[in-house]
């Protein structure tokens, strides 16, 4: 073959490789819309297989469940109640389709299959996180067990020269990752462990539970936590001083109430009640001291599965990243008028976006700060 025919027929190959990926990209962002949703909330990603309008319930046909240009063939809007659909789920097709996409022009083919399934779980993860502040444990060990077996196979995944070894700094990856933020998780608990806010007037609060597969809700005035927002160790306490208590309709006047993750105590007159028996809590607070993480344990997983696929290497840079990211984003939505955005958005998107950086960016930028640092 002629080397002019050779080179044409790489090109058209590789096309159609960088191609399939977008589309396959685009497929498997709708179904990513699908975990970010249900998974959650407890339901089965396979049950209902049709997607669903979450206003109405109704199932989409096949014409109106097109990745990216479905939504646009609505116009934003379900075809059944007319509600309008969130922009984010053409969004989150198009951003895993060019994730893909990136993927396959960047690395081997091989390498880049195992890419893409990491930015899968990172876009799953990050908008998991966004929603509902949390990032479920089935990402992460699926992730992690992902990253070790790949690590074995792929060699240019850590740069390494048998399986072994792809193993190893595998598993350093990950242990590096967890332990780091670990540490930061104990050293922001010995720095910010717990906040004492002062009422100026008696506010009302109350411990609610969504349904069976939620974890339960403390509401004080217009502020709501989530069970494990509160509760990341068993350790953790959220002492309630009332002016009124009432527990499955018993009332208790002018007590300090004390909820730990699993049982709610009264201390001024010893009455207990396991989280199980609870049914209705409720009444009006002076004042309240809320245990707090400097972030949540669900971030030290996350990493720790981010690090089998990046080495600790890519794991101490990530770190740096998101630490850098997490204190630029709020500075700009103060400076825009928009504080609250920046307010709600939890760490895990942070590291996944400093992952990402990595990936594609982070020798080269080391590289760079490297060479300013020695210049001096």
């Amino acid at each position: 073959m002629p080397p002019t025919l050779a080179i044409a027929t790489l090109d058209a190959v590789l096309l159609v490789q960088h191609l399939a990926f977008f589309l396959f990209g685009a497929c498997i962002g709708s179904f990513l819309n699908v975990v970010v949703y249900r998974l959650p909330l407890g339901i089965s990603v396979n049950k209902p297989k049709r997607s669903f309008c979450p206003k109405c319930q109704r199932q989409l046909p096949a014409r109106e469940n097109i990745p990216i240009f479905g939504w646009l063939f609505l116009r934003g809007k379900c075809s059944g109640c007319k509600e309008s659909i969130s922009f984010r789920y053409p969004f989150v097709e198009l951003l895993t389709a060019l994730a893909f996409l990136a993927a396959s022009l960047t690395f081997p083919l091989g390498h880049a299959v195992v890419m893409a399934l990491l930015f899968a779980l990172l876009i799953t993860a990050t908008f998991i996180d966004i929603d509902h502040f949390i990032i479920p444990h089935r990402i992460n060990i699926t992730g992690a067990v992902i990253g070790l077996i790949a690590s074995c196979l792929i060699l240019g995944l850590h740069n390494t020269t048998g399986p072994g070894q792809g193993l190893l700094r595998s598993v350093i990856g990950g242990l590096a990752g967890m332990g780091i933020l670990w540490a930061v998780v104990e050293a922001g608990k010995l720095a910010f462990g717990k906040k004492k806010v002062k009422l100026d007037k008696a506010e009302t609060w109350s411990i609610t539970q969504p349904n069976e597969e939620e974890p339960p809700v403390f509401k004080i005035g217009e502020d709501e936590f989530s069970w494990w927002e509160l509760f990341a160790r068993k350790s953790d306490r959220l002492v309630v001083d009332c002016e009124k208590c009432v527990l499955n309709g018993k009332a208790h006047n002018n007590a300090t109430l004390v909820v730990q993750a699993e049982e709610l105590s009264i201390e001024t007159d010893g009455f207990k009640l396991s989280l199980e028996d609870l049914k209705t809590a409720k009444g009006t607070a002076e004042s309240v001291i809320i245990p707090r993480e400097a972030m949540g344990l669900g971030d030290v997983w996350f990493l720790g599965m981010i690090g089998t696929f990046i080495g600790w290497q890519g794991v101490l840079f990530t770190v740096g990243a998101s630490a850098i990211m997490g204190s630029i984003v709020p500075l700009i939505t103060r400076l825009i008028g928009k504080a609250d955005l920046g307010g709600r958005i939890p760490y895990g998107p942070y590291l996944a976006a400093g992952a990402v950086v990595w990936i594609f960016a982070g020798e080269q930028i080391f590289d760079w700060y490297w060479g300013l640092v020695t210049r001096r």
